[in-house]
């Protein structure tokens, strides 16, 4: 028996998570600065300096960034403290290897700033990996067994594997310009990248998009304000093997952004990104369902290998609403940032693991923070399409003390589709079936039934029923009825 085997070179997906960690330091205030009375707020940002995927894990290091807003003792003007904090993570997977394609992104989830006395701070930064990698590999199948005393059942399939991964880094530059620059300080920071269009040419593809940098800064007079900007971007990345006919697809990953104030009256941003493309093309496979010899055992040695598909991915966008309760009235909203903390799938769709913080004004025009983690519902989703998804929240006053958060969530969801496949070692014939001298059998057929399995399972052939009975060769399954059935030896 000739076994015909194919092999099938596609990225699979070796690893799809998002991790917690809590990174802690203690802070000392410097001699210069006042002590300590109450912290207003407390924020981060985050650079991933290393993202190296390893023999059997991914390790991920670099520094966060504590920036702590507090109000002294004796009353005096608001103080900004800077408090790096080193990390390092490790995600496990026994399929990682150095090869793998990642795209990792870093994100601080909430910074909690505790005072210990007037000239000491604890602080726990709360940080949040996303990471999804790819390696690729060879999915070996049988396609045919080419033998003419074989019965085969087999279908074709078209399945869309993800031919081409490639991850690319990049950075974006921008001035951004700001009056009174005298005396501010860069409370937090945040990017978000968008993309527009992902074009492929020969062995090259081009993507377009934007990056949305929004700072919030501290004013000499301590007045808070934002500082906005929409920059456009085109990244040409070379990727061998890729044609003007294909339709590649990018995820982008935020790596730092770093925001300083420049002696001319602008902000100068610098953002590093990683991008992740893809070059999904469909595959039509020949699957064996079912095969046997009539009258005679067969000796097989075969392995099920699963071939892991994926759709292109297509957008998604969902909102959910909470209402919170504030220790204080709520005058004006200053700010509002949420972070995706994770996601798991419930029964309407996905739960994300929301950090919100929301900076705003008492009655007394003091400046005041909220921060909370919440667990917020959003349908149509799944948790893979959540794993990076761009969040965004809307805050309006809720009665005395309270605070309603709109939040929406924005991203791209791809639905894999994993394949099983028989991958056939070896074929002989075994021992014939014992002859009771009975070459055509009359059987009643009750409930609907495959005339293969009618077929296999009386040592006959679905063509040989079907030439026995006057069926059409086409006829797949019977029910209620009489059979002649021959068989084989």
């Amino acid at each position: 028996m000739e076994l015909e085997q194919k092999s099938i070179s596609y990225c699979r997906p070796q690893l799809a998570e998002t991790s917690i960690c809590t990174e802690t330091t203690d802070c000392i205030v410097p001699d210069t600065f006042p002590d300590v009375g109450r912290v207003v707020f407390a924020c981060g940002s985050v650079t991933a300096s290393d993202r190296s995927p390893q023999s059997g894990r991914l390790l991920i290091s670099g520094t966060a960034q504590a920036s702590v807003l507090y109000e002294p003792e004796n009353g005096s003007g608001l103080r900004l403290l800077e408090v790096p904090v080193s990390f390092a993570h490790i995600e496990e997977n026994d399929l990682l290897d150095s090869s793998s394609a990642c795209l990792v992104e870093c994100r601080v989830g909430t910074v909690e700033a505790s005072i210990v006395n007037s000239r000491k701070l604890s602080i726990a930064v709360n940080l949040v990996f996303s990471a999804v990698c790819c390696g690729r590999e060879s999915c070996d199948y049988t396609e045919n067994i080419a033998d003419e005393h074989i019965e085969l059942l087999s279908d074709s399939c078209e399945v869309t594997v993800p031919e081409l991964v490639q991850a690319f880094p990049f950075s974006v530059l921008e001035d951004i310009p700001a009056e009174d620059t005298d005396g501010l300080s860069v409370l937090r920071q945040s990017c978000v990248l968008r993309v527009s269009e992902c074009r492929a040419m020969r062995d090259r593809v081009a993507i377009r998009g934007s990056a949305e940098l929004r700072c919030l800064v501290l004013q000499a007079d301590e007045a808070v304000r934002i500082i906005s900007k929409v920059t456009p971007f085109t990244q040409v990345f070379e990727m061998t093997g890729v044609s003007e006919d294909d339709t590649p697809d990018v995820q982008l990953a935020l790596r730092s952004f770093e925001c300083r104030v420049a002696s001319d009256d602008t902000l100068s941003c610098t953002v590093n990104a990683d991008a992740m493309v893809s070059v999904r093309r469909n595959v039509t496979l020949r699957c064996i369902r079912d095969f046997y010899l009539p009258g005679t055992s067969l000796l097989t040695q075969e392995d099920s290998v699963i071939l892991y598909g994926s759709s292109v991915p297509q957008p998604f966008s969902s909102e959910s609403t909470e209402t919170v309760q504030t220790a204080v009235h709520a005058s004006h909203i200053v700010s509002a940032d949420a972070v995706c903390c994770g996601s798991r799938a419930n029964e309407n769709g996905t739960q994300l693991s929301v950090a919100v913080q929301v900076l705003f004004l008492d009655e007394e025009q003091h400046l005041c923070s909220l921060q909370r983690v919440l667990p917020l519902c959003f349908s149509g989703t799944s948790p893979d399409a959540c794993l990076y998804p761009r969040l965004s929240v809307h805050t309006q006053t809720a009665g005395e003390r309270g605070l309603t958060l709109t939040v929406t969530a924005e991203g791209e969801s791809a639905a894999h589709t994993p394949v099983t496949l028989r991958h056939i070692r070896s074929a002989e014939p075994g021992e014939k079936q014992k002859s009771d001298g009975v070459s055509l059998t009359l059987r009643h057929i009750d409930s609907e039934t495959r005339l293969w399995d009618i077929a296999k399972d009386s040592g006959s052939t679905r063509a040989a029923i079907c030439a026995a009975n006057d069926l059409p060769p086409e006829t797949a399954a019977v029910t209620d009825t009489m059979l002649l059935i021959p068989r084989c030896c």
